[in-house]
């Protein structure tokens, strides 16, 4: 069961990049549960976008720590680290740990995922840019 703060996070972040809008539904669903998991990887991804990989990093590592079994916690995490920093190695320990947790679903859930990362990192490199 996803907050409506989150489906409408989640429709800004992916429809047009409306970071501010995303950004402010992301933080009420935190102030509400500091461990949501998909609230921690959203606002993660708006903080990508922004350009601060330090927090994104920090807020994908919180989502591991809340939900260290979360098979997209360390999908996200990975794709970030692979995309963002270019830590293959980082990445390849979160994409064995998926497997490890759920190895038909994993490889399934980082095919759904990378096009989403690919688009942030775009994003990324244009709001960055502006």
């Amino acid at each position: 069961h996803f907050p409506p703060s989150l489906i409408y996070g989640r429709m800004l972040r992916e429809g047009r990049g409306a970071v501010d809008g995303a950004e402010r539904l992301y933080k009420r669903a935190l102030r509400r549960n500091p461990g949501h998991v998909h609230a921690l990887i959203g606002y993660a991804q708006v903080q990508q976008v922004r350009g601060d990989v330090v927090y994104a990093e920090e807020l994908y590592s919180r989502a591991l720590r809340f939900h260290a079994k979360n098979l997209a916690a360390h999908i996200h995490k990975g794709l970030f680290l692979e995309t963002m920093k270019g830590d293959i190695a980082g990445a390849d320990a979160l994409y064995a740990a998926a497997q490890r947790i759920a190895p038909a679903k994993s490889r399934e859930l980082y095919e759904e995922l990378l096009p989403r990362h690919l688009l942030l990192l775009n994003w990324t490199r244009k709001h960055v840019r502006a």
